[in-house]
């Protein structure tokens, strides 16, 4: 018995060792993981200092970039306007600019898009005003650029402040359209119901330019299958309007479906955006909405959008 009670005993003491042992592991892993959090606040303090530090030091580069490029530069001011847009869609537009050095002999040009013209002196202010087309990328196309003649020397700067890029935003109302829902196909048939909704902008202060018809146009692989007026829909109501949209239509697999918004304006531009598009393929179906806008010329020519 008492044989017993010893290795009882020793079964005790072993399993007390093992519990102190786990408890000042526990303690020893929770101070470790409060120093691996200690560690962690300052690395973290650390990048802030190293982000803020970088933004300052990019924030003197910008601004000696800026003065070295003010100092290197042959102008003193420059300035640009747009006018009214012209029957013909283009915009008139009007560059000022004052050169660092002007003599009785200095002379300027202006040259954009492939066209030079001279520039007019009215004291020290050299003027230019050429129309521009208002779809047109200068981004693309390059940056304006003058040139300053005296003494038969001529030395040329380009733009590169002026922003003349796709100009229609500012001349030509807007136009929005989504279809989101869900559609049902079964024996060459599909039930579309979708929350169908439209909204138009119009164009800014300095155009008189407004939507004059706004149609919904449906196509199968490409084929116009019918097309509603929605004119009083939208414009009756402050140029946004929603409904719910329920149809059955015609399609097999591989077929492509498209829900478009057209609306043409007052100068005969024609907006196409995509509401809704559905696509089947092997039983897997896709149904897609797009956002964005193709705006056409009256002829049909594309001017604008994805495709261009």
């Amino acid at each position: 018995m008492e044989e017993k009670r010893n290795k009882l005993g020793k079964k005790g003491w072993l399993l007390i060792g093992v519990t102190l042992l786990l408890v000042v592991m526990i303690l020893r892993i929770a101070g470790l993981k409060s120093e691996i959090d200690n560690l962690q606040n300052k690395i973290n303090s650390l990048e802030n200092h190293v982000y803020n530090y970088e933004n300052q030091i990019n924030a003197i580069y910008n601004n000696v970039d800026q003065k070295l490029k003010e100092e290197a530069s042959l102008l003193a001011g420059s300035d640009y306007s747009f006018g009214k847009l012209t029957d013909g869609g283009k915009v008139p537009f009007t560059v000022r600019i004052t050169p660092k050095e002007v003599t009785e002999e200095t002379t300027m040009t202006l040259t954009m898009d492939g066209e030079t013209l001279p520039m007019k002196r009215e004291g020290n202010e050299f003027t230019a005003t050429l129309e521009i087309g208002m779809f047109i990328d200068y981004d693309e196309v390059g940056n304006p650029k003058v040139e300053i003649t005296e003494g038969g020397i001529t030395r040329s700067e380009y733009l590169e402040n002026l922003d003349v890029a796709y100009l229609f935003t500012c001349y030509l109302p807007r136009v929005e359209a989504d279809g989101v829902g869900h559609s049902i196909h079964s024996s060459n048939q599909m039930k579309v119901n979708l929350d169908f909704s439209v909204h138009s902008e119009p164009a800014s202060e300095n155009s008189d330019v407004t939507f004059t018809k706004l149609e919904r146009v449906e196509e199968v692989n490409g084929k116009e299958i019918d097309r509603e007026d929605i004119t009083d829909q939208v414009l009756g109501n402050d140029g946004s309007f929603s409904t719910h949209y329920s149809k059955t239509y015609q399609v097999e697999k591989g077929d492509e479906l498209r829900v478009y918004v057209i609306a043409t304006d007052s100068l005969g531009y024609i907006h196409k955006t995509l509401a809704h598009q559905w696509f089947n393929l092997d039983g897997d179906s896709t149904e897609t909405i797009f956002a964005g806008e193709e705006i056409y010329a009256p002829d049909g020519t594309l001017l604008y959008g994805m495709e261009k």
